[in-house]
């Protein structure tokens, strides 16, 4: 895990596989502001991936059900890069012609139970997701370093 300059933590949750309908790891969301997901498809096939931000209860996934996130999805196949909000809620569909999914999740609005997020992939081809993690609160690193000692 690398911490970023902001303290946020890099986290790589799942490698590039052909496996589908599977969650990547399971983070502890306990202190955390915000965790992104960044989902990344290996190709553009005819087939697709449907990313879905879920939450559980423990690392085993107990309980999981979708978690209320915020989905950006990015074009492959074009002579420019462009990540565009979508409406949905619930997943993305990375159809046939997304490369990229980036999720948001807020882990205030789960329940309190719920204290792990993870990226489901249902079907398609072999993709990998990296979180990056925004701690809640600063630590002891950021106290001394804005603080003086006299």
């Amino acid at each position: 895990m690398l911490d970023l300059v902001e303290g946020a933590k890099i986290i790589n949750g799942m490698t590039p596989s052909t496996a589908s309908n599977t969650n990547s790891d399971w983070i502890n969301c306990e202190n955390m502001h915000r965790v992104w997901a960044i989902c990344q498809r290996s190709e553009a096939k005819g087939s697709t991936n449907v990313f879905i931000g879920q939450v559980a209860e423990s690392y085993a996934g107990a309980s999981a059900s979708n978690a209320g996130c915020v989905y950006w999805g990015s074009t492959i196949l074009t002579t420019f890069d462009r990540i565009t909000k979508s409406t949905q809620s619930t997943g993305l569909d990375s159809g046939s012609s997304k490369g990229m999914v980036i999720m948001m999740h807020d882990p205030a609005t789960a329940d309190t139970s719920d204290k792990y997020f993870s990226v489901n992939v249902t079907s398609g081809w072999g993709c990998s997701v990296v979180y990056i993690c925004e701690p809640r609160y600063g630590g002891l690193a950021q106290f001394i370093a804005t603080t003086s000692s006299t």
